[in-house]
Parts: structure tokens; C-alpha cells; sequence
């Protein structure tokens, strides 16, 4: 028999060899380096996973993957190991109780290597009865708090925290004279209030602006209804009267011109043809007979102001109206009928008033308004209320009407 020879290894291929074994005396330092860092690591990833997970096994067969996967999926379903105590301490900062500062021993003791994990669990498990015994309290609890409040806004804040600091002692700290001082307190508090409001004049100034304010506007709106209930009257033929009759107004003046009677003419003309397009017309009475034209009833309504001081001749006037209005004073002065002869009067009298019951009545001294109440006294109306005159003002003149008069100004702080 004979031996196989070994094959005989190709020269050139030895350098590749050399190189080979250099890199794997490399590798023996990594290897030797990376196995020692994890044989330190195979205590505590066994203390991590005690069961469905051999470390040592995985590790020892290099199966590093096993591993692997188990600490990424415990590592992604962990929270921050800083965030639990971060929210302990955030509690504990919420006050200075007795549970508030339990939470803060709590949070001092994560983490801490000097203290057992047993008596983190022990602070834990008592801190959690706590909890749930303030639970059950929690409506007396929050009850208290509102009174707590309420005592300090309604005047005893010194008081009121002296009982939340310690309400062990509430009996102590109650004093003897408490409701001399409540009373004190509250009666203080409201003061104040009332104080703070002020004395109103913010709200009087905007009440006088608003009511001010509300009757330019009521003069608007009535200003603007009236012209709008014009302008259906207001033909061209109306307008054209209405200027004729200004015209013929100013050129008249006081009535001296050698044109006069034109004009006189001219404005009643005018003023027939506009009187149904303007509602209302407001002239002193002597002007009546010269500028509107003498038709008995064409006003619905005449108003006769100041009529105690107009004597009989205002009769003129009163006649253009299917209704009359006479309105003045039976205690003002009568017209003056200085220089008129008494002959002269009853002269008149007899010539035109013959056939009148009451002609004995009507003379220079006598006003439309007396002649107007004796011949209608059931239509005689006294206006009682006076605006114009604080009470201490009017109180002289009452006396002339049985003190009848009611004042109702009252007098402002400047007066």
C-alpha cells in the first residue's frame, strides 16, 4: 500500500493566507472584547427577562437577535424613566399639605440607590390608602374649600388661612368676639363696594347725554315724517304759491309802502292756494287778517296763545277755525286801552252789537279770554302743573290760585 501524497499548495496563493490569519488574530481581540462586555450584561438582562427568554443560551449560541428584539420591544413600550417622577414633583408643588409632601419623599426616593425598592413600595402603598380615604372625603372636602373662600372675600382672609393651615385647631382659633367681628368685616366689605361704585354721577352724566340724545333724535324723526307727509301735497302749483306768498311777505314790510294793498292782496291769494298743502301756520295774531284770506271755518283748528292780553277784534281769527283753542291767564294784565274814548266804545257797541245778549261785555278793557270762559264756563280747563319754576320760586304766585299749582322742576346742585 501507499500513502496519498498531499496536494501540493500553489505558491503563489500563501500570501493570501498570510493575510487571512492576520485579520482573524484581529478579530480574536474584538471577539474576546465584545465577550466580556457581554458576560457582564447576562445578570441583569436575566433580572430583566426571568422567564421565556434564555439569555444565556441565546447569548452563549450568539443568537443575538433573541435579544435583541426583546429589549427593543420592552425599550419602546417603557416610558421616560424621568417622566413619573417629573409628575410627582409637579404634584407635590402644588401645595404644602401633609399628601403634598408625601409625593415629594416619593419623588426623592426614585432613583436614589441608598434607599430599598421595598420602602419606595411601602411610601407608595401608603401614599395610595391616603388617596383613597380623601377620596371618599372629597365632597366635605371641597365643601370646607368653598367656605374657606367664602370666609376670606366676605372680610376675615387672615382667618381663613389660618384654618386651612391648621383646621385641627379650628376651635382655638375661633375668637370669642366673632361675631362682633364678622359683623365689623362684613358691614366693611360692603362699604367698600359701595365705595368702588361711586356716587353715581358716571351713570347721571350718560343718563342726561342719553336722554339728550333721544330728543334731537324725536325732533329728527318727527321733522323727517312731517316733510315726508308734505312732499305728496307739494305740486309745482303749491310751491309756486308758497314762494309768491314769502314774496309777497317781504315786499309788504310794514305795510306803509305805496304797494301795500298789492301785496296785502298777493299774500292772501298765495296763501289760499298753499293753505291746504301746509299743515299748520303760525303767525302773530294781527297778521292774520292781512295775509290769509277771511273764510269762515277754513282751518280745522285755530290756537289762540296769550289770549287774556288780545281784546274782542281777535274774534277775526278765532273765525277761520271749525274749532277754537284759547289759551291764557285769568291773572295776567288785560289789553290797554289808553287814549280810546268810553263815548267812542259805546257808540260801536250800540251801532253793531245791538242784537247780542251779552253786548254789555264787550269793551276795551274786557280780553277774548274772559269773554271766551264766561260764554263756554263748562269747557274751562286750569293747567295746574308748572314746569318752569322751582317750588320756593312759584310758591308766591300760588296764592292767586288757591294754591292750586303743582311745581315739578326740581332745582339742579348749581342753583
Amino acid at each position: 500500500t501507499s500513502a496519498a501524497a498531499p496536494a501540493t499548495q500553489d505558491p503563489a496563493s500563501l500570501p493570501g493566507a498570510v493575510e487571512t490569519v492576520k485579520e482573524c488574530a484581529c478579530w480574536h481581540d474584538k471577539i474576546s472584547r465584545a465577550a466580556e462586555k457581554i458576560v457582564a450584561w447576562i445578570e441583569p438582562l436575566e433580572a430583566l427577562f426571568p422567564y421565556g427568554l434564555d439569555v444565556r443560551g441565546a447569548l452563549g449560541a450568539t443568537d443575538f437577535a433573541v435579544v435583541l428584539r426583546a429589549l427593543r420591544a420592552n425599550l419602546d413600550a417603557a416610558p421616560d424613566a424621568f417622566e413619573p417622577r417629573d409628575r410627582l414633583r409637579r404634584v407635590a408643588d402644588g401645595g404644602t399639605s401633609e399628601v403634598h409632601c408625601a409625593f415629594g419623599r416619593l419623588a426623592d426616593a426614585l432613583g436614589d440607590p441608598d434607599i430599598a425598592e421595598t420602602d419606595i413600595l411601602e411610601r407608595r402603598a401608603a401614599l395610595t390608602t391616603e388617596l383613597g380615604r380623601l377620596e371618599k372625603l372629597r365632597l366635605d372636602l371641597d365643601r370646607a374649600t368653598s367656605l374657606l373662600g367664602d370666609l376670606s372675600a366676605d372680610g376675615a382672609p387672615v382667618w381663613a388661612a389660618a384654618l386651612e393651615a391648621s383646621p385641627d385647631e379650628a376651635s382655638r382659633l375661633l375668637p370669642h368676639d366673632w361675631r362682633e367681628s364678622w359683623a365689623r368685616a362684613r358691614l366693611h366689605v360692603r362699604l367698600e363696594r359701595i365705595r368702588d361704585l361711586g356716587n353715581g354721577d358716571e351713570h347721571l352724566a350718560r343718563k342726561r347725554e342719553l336722554s339728550e340724545e333721544r330728543e334731537r333724535r324725536l325732533r329728527e324723526l318727527i321733522r323727517a315724517r312731517a316733510l315726508l307727509g308734505l312732499r305728496p301735497r307739494m305740486s309745482e302749483s303749491v310751491r309756486s304759491a308758497l314762494v309768491s306768498f314769502m314774496t309777497a311777505v317781504r315786499r309788504y314790510g310794514h305795510g306803509t309802502g305805496a304797494q301795500a294793498g298789492r301785496w296785502r292782496r298777493d299774500m292772501r291769494e298765495s296763501a289760499e292756494r298753499a293753505s291746504r298743502a301746509a299743515p299748520v301756520w303760525i303767525m302773530p295774531e294781527y297778521k292774520v287778517a292781512e295775509q290769509l284770506p277771511s273764510e269762515l271755518g277754513s282751518f280745522d283748528l285755530v290756537v289762540l296763545d296769550e289770549a287774556s292780553q288780545c281784546d274782542v277784534t281777535s274774534i277775526a281769527s278765532l273765525a277761520r277755525g271749525a274749532r277754537c283753542l284759547i289759551v291764557g291767564d285769568e291773572k295776567q294784565v288785560s289789553p290797554s286801552s289808553v287814549g280810546v274814548p268810553v263815548d267812542r266804545i259805546d257808540l260801536l257797541r250800540a251801532e253793531f252789537l245791538s242784537d247780542l245778549p251779552a253786548r254789555n261785555r264787550i269793551d276795551q278793557d274786557t280780553s277774548i279770554f274772559d269773554l271766551a270762559s264766561q260764554a263756554f264756563p263748562s269747557s274751562h280747563l286750569m293747567l295746574r302743573e308748572h314746569f318752569r319754576c322751582v317750588e320756593p320760586i312759584i310758591r308766591f304766585s300760588t296764592r292767586f290760585y288757591q294754591d292750586r299749582l303743582v311745581p315739578l322742576r326740581v332745582p339742579r346742585p348749581s342753583e
